[in-house]
């Protein structure tokens, strides 16, 4: 069930987008959209499509933010194609969930495209035209993120210690999304 296409310079046409679709007898449709982060959802997909009878379309890029920027280095067009596709088939009642993974630790600060002004206008264009078809959108932010695998948080014989970065308290995971959260609060 769904796509899930890793960075590419351009999507081709060798590959069937409708394929990334799980069809139901419902005229609604969920959207997933995103990048590898979205993924996170697919048994979320899953239960929608089989409890509530309602057609399933995810695709996901590994790295490729959703709406696309043009300043994310090796995205070529997939996520481009990706909105024109959605915004040509879109209708009223239908639904779209975006979730991307937004650089949240100090490690990242040098890719800064997430706190550029036009994230925020394409992500508000693209919800106008959303809506403007009648469709509704939901804009998933941030989940917390650790420093480490969640591997490394396992203990095992050879590493009998948890490892102190698996713990994170309350207060700093808001204090690393704060800045998400100030970026989407001009929405």
């Amino acid at each position: 069930y769904n796509c899930h296409f890793n960075r590419e310079k351009n999507l081709s046409s060798k590959y069937d987008l409708s394929k990334c679709k799980v069809q139901k007898s419902s005229r609604k449709i969920i959207y997933f959209l995103g990048n590898s982060h979205t993924d996170h959802f697919r048994e979320t997909h899953y239960r929608i499509s089989n409890d509530l009878n309602i057609s399933i379309d995810g695709i996901s890029v590994s790295g490729c933010i959703f709406p696309p920027l043009m300043n994310q280095k090796g995205c070529g067009n997939i996520q481009l194609k990706q909105r024109e596709r959605v915004l040509n088939s879109i209708k009223d009642g239908d639904i779209v969930v975006i979730s991307n993974r937004y650089p949240l630790l100090e490690k990242e600060d040098s890719d800064n495209w997430f706190k550029e002004d036009i994230l925020l206008s394409e992500i508000e264009d693209f919800a106008n035209k959303i809506i403007f078809r009648g469709g509704k959108l939901i804009l998933l932010l941030p989940s917390p993120e650790f420093q480490v695998s969640i591997q490394e948080c396992k203990n095992d014989w050879f590493r009998p210690i948890t490892n102190k970065y698996c713990t994170v308290s309350e207060d700093e995971i808001r204090k690393e999304r704060k800045s998400i959260y100030q970026l989407f609060s001009k929405l």
